[in-house]
Formats: structure tokens, sequence, C-alpha cells
């Protein structure tokens, strides 16, 4: 139960760290499906440690896709 939401919490902590590293020009890809034990290793983690995600960060070196959001202007008005 304390796992599950550590991990929720880690996921939300997540979302703001992905938002501020793009903020600030870098680009970001959240992986799952990775080996947690393997990287515990790798990093020699102690076993109590538990990995709900990594995150690859760094400047891109192409400009990659446009996204398809509209802007802030056309969908709200501030009075």
């Amino acid at each position: 139960m304390r796992q599950r939401f550590a991990h929720g919490i880690s996921y939300i902590a997540l979302a703001y760290l992905l938002l501020a590293a793009e903020s600030m020009g870098y680009r970001t890809s959240p992986m799952l499906g990775f080996d947690p034990e393997q990287f515990k290793a790798i990093l020699e983690l102690p076993p109590h440690v538990t990995l709900p995600a990594i995150v690859a960060i760094g400047r891109g070196d192409e400009p990659g896709f446009p996204h398809h959001r509209h802007s802030v202007d056309r969908i709200a008005r501030f009075i």
C-alpha cells in the first residue's frame, strides 16, 4: 500500500519535472518497461529502493514534431 502511494506521488512529481525541463528548452522522455533490479544494480542502490520510472533529459538534435494543441489565447479569456 505504501509503495503504491509513493509511486503515485512520484508520478505527480515526474509530471512537474517533465514540464519544468521542457519549459527550459530540454527534451524529455519518461520510460517504463525497464528492469528496475538491473537499473538499481547499475546505480548501486539499496534493495529497498523502488523505481517507478526513469527519465532521459537532454537537448534535442532536431526540432521534433509540432504539437497539435490550441494556444491558450484561443481557448481561454482572462478578464
